[in-house]
């Protein structure tokens, strides 16, 4: 199984910078994202390219939870700072996501020969990274609430 999953993370790291840069272009755009539109662009870019360059320590990493949680601690936390709501850092998580789907679906047949047991693996697999990312980024964002109530712009 583990040569379908590199499918996958072979296309996300070589494609990095493109969905990295489709990732800004969504998110400066889109009307679920707005307080995104202050962010400086390569502050956008520097993250997607930080999360889908390293997908696979993500994915495949001997301390899985722990690669996981200090992604999105980090990024909730930074987030939060720059006076990004919870929502929106939420929604930036689930577009992040899909655009690993997209690219899949449209730059690559890759997984045009998995069986179906194959690719739901593979699928449930991405879908664990991030709901346990959108997890981590709720409670550090509560967190961060109680410390100090409302964003705090950097």
């Amino acid at each position: 199984m583990k040569r379908f999953q590199d499918s996958l993370i072979i296309l996300t790291e070589g494609h990095a910078d493109e969905m990295a840069l489709h990732w800004l272009k969504k998110l400066k755009t889109s009307e679920k994202t707005p307080h995104h539109r202050s962010l400086p662009d390569e502050d956008i870019l520097t993250t997607g390219l930080s999360f889908y360059k390293n997908m696979r320590e993500i994915y495949f990493g001997e301390k899985h939870y722990s690669e996981v949680f200090s992604f999105f601690d980090t990024y909730a936390e930074d987030r939060y700072r720059k006076g990004i709501p919870l929502d929106e850092i939420v929604y930036s998580l689930i577009m992040m996501r899909r655009n690993i789907w997209i690219y899949a679906n449209v730059k690559s047949n890759a997984f045009a020969y998995l069986d179906h047991n194959q690719l739901l693996e593979i699928i449930n697999k991405t879908l664990l990274i991030f709901d346990r990312g959108i997890y981590i980024v709720t409670k550090k964002v509560e967190e961060l609430q109680k410390e100090s109530p409302g964003n705090l712009k950097e």
